[in-house]
């Protein structure tokens, strides 16, 4: 055997263990990263979805508080207004607070001064099935709260 053939035989001999564990070691971590990546991933998701819930659960604690404020059991529209836009100011994510009679009329639009002519607009199929579902029980029978009006900002 040439020279040139045995020192090119003796560097595959010494160089394939080093390639192959190159190679292996490099498989781990790209597997590592994946798995840290996914975990990674659940972890924010969880973060968000908490962070929704929570934000879900105050707007629905509010709404189950407006639902039972005295001016509305009582039939005071116009006190409940004022409430109402009380309330409004308090909550910087909601672009309204509607309140609809049980044929979708609305009959308080607390963005708008009292009084103001409202829309006769009726409820699309969606808020009118929204209404029936959730309607607290201690509201006046007269009327029905719809949704809080709400905008997302990323």
């Amino acid at each position: 055997m040439r020279l040139r053939t045995s020192l090119l035989l003796l560097s595959l001999a010494s160089a394939l263990p080093l390639i192959a564990f190159a190679l292996l070691a490099a498989a781990f971590v790209v597997q590592h990263e994946n798995e840290n990546l996914v975990s990674v991933a659940k972890a924010r998701n969880r973060a968000v979805m908490s962070a929704v819930d929570a934000e879900l659960r105050g707007t629905i604690g509010t709404l189950r508080s407006i639902a039972v404020v005295r001016s509305l059991a009582s039939d005071d529209l116009e006190g409940f207004h004022a409430t109402a836009r009380a309330i409004l100011e308090t909550q910087p994510g909601w672009n309204n607070l509607l309140l609809h009679d049980p044929a979708g009329r609305q009959v308080l639009n607390a963005s708008l001064p009292w009084g103001t002519p409202l829309l006769v607009q009726p409820l699309s199929s969606e808020r009118r099935k929204a209404v029936k579902v959730s309607v607290p029980s201690r509201v006046a029978p007269r009327y029905q709260p719809s949704s809080a009006l709400r905008t997302f900002s990323r």
